[in-house]
């Protein structure tokens, strides 16, 4: 329950800066892990880190984008 608190927060306070988003989103990711490993089994378990490991190198992968496009981080909505 800590990560998700954490993570909510550290995503509130914290939002203009992409990194910060992919560390918010990687607390969340978190605090899932530790609550799926004790409800699910090993096949349902494979599919969730293999979907938390993709979606990390999505996030990494849009980081690198937006430096080499834009030359900083920073998330203006």
């Amino acid at each position: 329950m800590f990560f998700f608190i954490f993570s909510l927060f550290f995503f509130i306070l914290k939002f203009y800066r992409f990194i910060f988003i992919l560390l918010s989103f990687e607390f969340f990711v978190l605090g899932l892990f530790y609550y799926f490993s004790f409800n699910f089994n090993s096949f349902y378990f494979f599919y969730f880190l293999l979907f938390s490991v993709i979606s990390s190198v999505l996030g990494i992968t849009l980081m690198i984008f937006f430096i080499k496009s834009y030359g900083k981080e920073k998330v203006y909505f």
